[in-house]
């Protein structure tokens, strides 16, 4: 589990909490007109002026007993075009709305016996360059809940595919896309700590629960890592094959791993965990959480205990994390009390999901309140 833990701790950026909305304030103006502005904004356009116009003059009264003849009866004055009074010029921005507020979730731990529980969203982004906001959108995502009273964890695999309104910060408004969207925006948007940060911010409110840390990976960080464990051995309960495995933006291959016990090295571990022509997105989901699996069982090995150290020194080079030195410490005090059997695996397939075709012909997943309710539970959802 010192694949969850490390990290290349560049500062702590803390979780970035709900996003900043910006409020515009409306004056209705009197006399008929209405402006609406905000500070440090450029003038309204001047207001028009209404010129009142007479519609014909009343004629003199005249002098008794003088016969008026028939005078020509002048036209009625032309009443004037109506003029504008005022502007209301509408700018673009986000809508206002109430800053969502997240359900009560267990206290966050301050010693390793508890109580308290951590919420972590281990991601891993598709590249290998160091830079962690030039990635597009995530490529996994997984929620980890660690109790370190019970102690237990839970960890839960998000279908990349969940279509989400993707929230809105500062002057960009919300938008619908998928959920892993979230990481290629934060950096567009500006968000306090960039991608990691606004993919966090994106899954809290999508899903309604507390994250408390983020740890990332890229494909090189995950071959590493795999390697100074010196490799993992997991059982293929049946043959692998995948004709279109992706080896660049042109090119692919045919990947094929046989049924048995198989071993592999970090390079192979990667397309193992990547691949998913041979079934579905969900079958590589769970290709995912067993390398994660396999990781904390060769990590808590005798084989690999004098091999701790440099992978830990390793760990804080390659992951990119916003986990304090003394979370850390936690961490790895905690994790090694739970058993295999305290950790809940999850999936979001169609438990809690159901497929969806959206207005663009995407086909997509949108989430089962009711599926997802008794598993979001566990990381401190509301019911």
């Amino acid at each position: 589990m010192k694949l969850i833990g490390g990290g290349s701790f560049r500062g702590r950026t803390g979780l970035a909490g709900s996003g900043l909305w910006i409020a515009w304030g409306v004056v209705a103006g009197v006399g008929g007109a209405l402006w609406l502005g905000r500070a440090g904004s450029a003038p309204l356009p001047a207001r028009a002026t209404t010129v009142a116009v007479q519609a014909s003059a009343t004629p003199p009264a005249t002098a008794a007993g003088v016969v008026v003849a028939d005078a020509t009866v002048l036209p009625a004055t032309a009443q004037p075009t109506a003029l504008p009074t005022g502007f209301f010029i509408l700018e673009p921005g986000a809508t206002p709305m109430p800053t969502p507020v997240l359900p009560e979730a267990p206290p966050f731990p301050e010693n390793c016996s508890g109580p308290g529980q951590m919420n972590l969203l281990l991601m891993g982004v598709d590249g290998r360059t160091a830079d962690f906001n030039t990635f597009g959108r995530a490529d996994t995502l997984m929620l980890l809940a660690i109790d370190f009273g019970m102690p237990a964890a839970h960890l839960l695999s998000i279908a990349r595919d969940l279509w989400i309104t993707v929230p809105g910060y500062a002057s960009y408004l919300p938008v619908e896309g998928r959920v892993n969207l979230g990481y290629a925006l934060g950096d567009k948007y500006g968000y306090p700590g960039g991608n990691p940060a606004f993919q966090v911010f994106t899954v809290s409110q999508a899903l309604g629960v507390r994250v408390d840390r983020y740890a990332v990976v890229n494909f090189t960080a995950f071959e590493k890592i795999i390697d100074a464990l010196g490799g993992l051995d997991v059982t293929m309960q049946v043959a692998l094959r995948d004709p279109l495995y992706p080896l660049g933006p042109d090119n692919t291959m045919v990947l094929e791993i046989p049924a048995g016990d198989v071993h592999l090295d970090g390079r192979t571990a990667l397309m193992y965990a990547r691949t998913r022509h041979a079934d579905s997105d969900f079958g590589r989901m769970r290709r995912q959480q067993k390398i994660l699996m396999a990781a904390r069982e060769k990590l808590l090995s005798p084989a690999v205990i004098f091999a701790v150290p440099a992978l830990l020194q390793f760990a804080f080079t390659a992951v990119h994390s916003d986990l304090s030195l003394e979370e850390i410490g936690l961490l790895g005090c905690a994790l090694p009390r739970i058993g295999g059997a305290g950790i809940t695996q999850h999936l979001m397939d169609y438990t809690m999901t159901h497929a969806y075709k959206t207005r663009g012909g995407a086909e997509v997943l949108v989430g089962d309140p009711a599926g997802m309710a008794p598993v979001l539970a566990l990381f401190g959802a509301a019911p």
